[in-house]
């Protein structure tokens, strides 16, 4: 068992958890009626004093034909946020979904999912392909891993100068990271996480840097009902079998960082306490400096019902932290059908 939670308190209920203070939530975008009803796994990122978010839209269902990687930028902080624009290029039968953002070296870049998006469950000739942000136009780089990888996590610089990125391998739902020498941006390689053990997972990965290891954390199946983990030392090039943790959660996307201060956040769905353990109608951070002992709910509960799509939930969550203004900004999806921001302020955190 692997220990990412600190065992010396029980995990808590979701009616145990503090609700975060001073939290302000802006809307981002709202699903719109006979276009993109559908929408999923939003981003975001703060670039020359400009911040941007992105995600996937799909007109009727997840990841059809015609999904797109869509774009609102904000000017004032993430209080407004304007010009939806499409960040993805069209071709005639393949879409793109939603991806994840990097700067590096002053150049903006944005990696997602090229593919045939037939059936939600089903990716044919999946590729990731990239674009970097030129002169206000996003700049088709094209397919940067001839692999089936979808990022999931934004990239990491690691110490030796390498970038490392979680995601997904599609063709069979494992957990993947890929590689670059973080000199050129349009030549990555995918490892997939050795599973000896066979657990059950869909292979949406994240990943904590902490001092001379990396921690992949994988969304698992039904019947795990925990986080997977596992280990690499050598920055990305080799890691450890999947392993069963202490961390319950509900079958979900999550996204880890680090904060300025070095305390390590993971942003997740708990298990429910009713009849539907996956029911995602939490939205919760948990916080720790070398484990996780800390749980605040960022959304719970609903005030609407979904126009579109059948089930309320909040999911797909993505950060930014802005250390200028020390306040963290989440972005996720609202019921499958609006963007939403959470904009909390680091140190409410720590109470």
């Amino acid at each position: 068992m692997y220990h990412l939670w600190n065992g010396s308190n029980p995990f808590p209920k979701c009616a145990e958890m503090n609700i975060l203070s001073e939290s302000k939530y802006v809307n981002i975008h709202t699903a719109i009626e006979g276009e993109y009803q559908f929408l999923l796994g939003s981003a975001i990122i703060k670039h020359n004093d400009v911040f941007r978010s992105s995600w996937g839209n799909s007109f009727r269902m997840e990841n059809d034909n015609n999904t797109i990687l869509a774009e609102k930028i904000s000017s004032d902080g993430g209080e407004t946020w304007t010009e939806y624009k499409k960040l993805s290029q069209t071709d005639t039968g393949f879409g793109r979904s939603h991806g994840v953002y990097f700067e590096h070296m002053g150049k903006l870049y944005a990696f997602c999912p090229k593919a045939e998006f037939d059936r939600v469950d089903a990716y044919p000739e999946l590729k990731m392909e990239a674009y970097v942000f030129n002169n206000g136009t996003w700049d088709n780089l094209g397919i940067v891993l001839d692999a089936d990888f979808w990022p999931m996590c934004q990239p990491i610089l690691l110490d030796n100068g390498t970038l490392v990125m979680a995601g997904l391998k599609t063709d069979d739902a494992r957990a993947a990271v890929a590689l670059c020498n973080g000199a050129n941006l349009t030549q990555w390689e995918m490892k997939v996480l050795p599973n000896r053990n066979q657990y059950k997972h869909w292979g949406e990965t994240t990943i904590l840097k902490q001092a001379d290891k990396l921690i992949a954390i994988v969304r698992a199946e039904l019947g795990i009902n925990c986080v997977l983990v596992s280990e690499s030392y050598d920055n990305g090039k080799t890691w450890s079998d999947l392993e069963k943790s202490n961390f319950p959660i509900a079958l979900s996307k999550m996204y880890a960082g680090v904060l300025d201060d070095g305390t390590n956040y993971l942003i997740f769905n708990p298990m429910g306490e009713g009849a539907d353990i996956n029911a995602r109608d939490a939205l919760c951070i948990a916080v720790g400096k070398d484990l996780f002992e800390r749980v605040y709910i960022i959304r719970h509960g609903f005030e609407t019902k979904p126009r579109f799509w059948g089930n309320n939930e909040w999911c797909y969550p993505y950060a930014y932290e802005d250390r200028e203004t020390g306040k963290l900004y989440v972005v996720y999806a609202k019921n499958k059908e609006d963007c939403e921001l959470a904009i909390i302020p680091t140190h409410v955190l720590f109470e």
